[in-house]
């Protein structure tokens, strides 16, 4: 159902085919799948989203979301083609680490399970940091210090630069780039 599937949604099941009911509980979710070939399963799972200027964090919570403000059932949200808007605001795209994923179970694995293959829209949402609720990401100050590496590394920023930078997005600045 990944494959050959560009421009839609993907939701979650308990096994392999259309056949089976969506996962339910805190376990459901859904993918954006951008394979245009039968032998390919490329998607990206939604982790978070903004509905009505609210940010929604969590694979399960976004869908929810997703169902709630569009009113699909999960079959209709399969087949809805989506279609990507371009925005005049351009963002700083961030990687960590995948979330969430077994310990491999072999040596082969290992680069894949650590790759970073992960990515965040670095806008004013991931900001956002209420200590009361769930709102936030994980691994965040992982990604700005791994975004900040390459920058420097690629003279793309100076280390001025990058502590305004750090400051700025998680209002604090990791001991490496004080000590840099």
């Amino acid at each position: 159902m990944q494959a050959n599937n560009k421009f839609h949604f993907y939701v979650h099941r308990n096994g392999k085919s259309k056949d089976y009911k969506p996962k339910g509980g805190k376990r459901g979710g859904c993918d954006f799948v951008l394979s245009d070939k039968q032998d390919v399963y490329y998607t990206f799972l939604i982790r978070s989203i903004v509905v009505d200027n609210e940010l929604i964090v969590g694979p399960n919570n976004s869908l929810k979301a997703i169902l709630s403000k569009t009113g699909l059932t999960y079959s209709e949200l399969e087949n809805a083609k989506v279609e990507l808007v371009s925005t005049p605001t351009q963002y700083d795209i961030l990687t960590s680490s995948r979330i969430g994923l077994s310990l491999p179970d072999k040596e082969s694995d290992v680069i894949f399970h650590s790759a970073e293959l992960r990515f965040i829209v670095c806008d004013e949402y991931f900001k956002q940091t209420d200590k009361n609720s769930k709102c936030g990401y994980k691994l965040r100050t992982d990604s700005i210090d791994n975004f900040l590496k390459r920058q420097i590394s690629a003279k793309k920023m100076t280390k001025e630069e990058a502590i305004k930078y750090s400051q700025k997005m998680y209002g604090a600045v990791s001991r490496w780039l004080k000590d840099l």
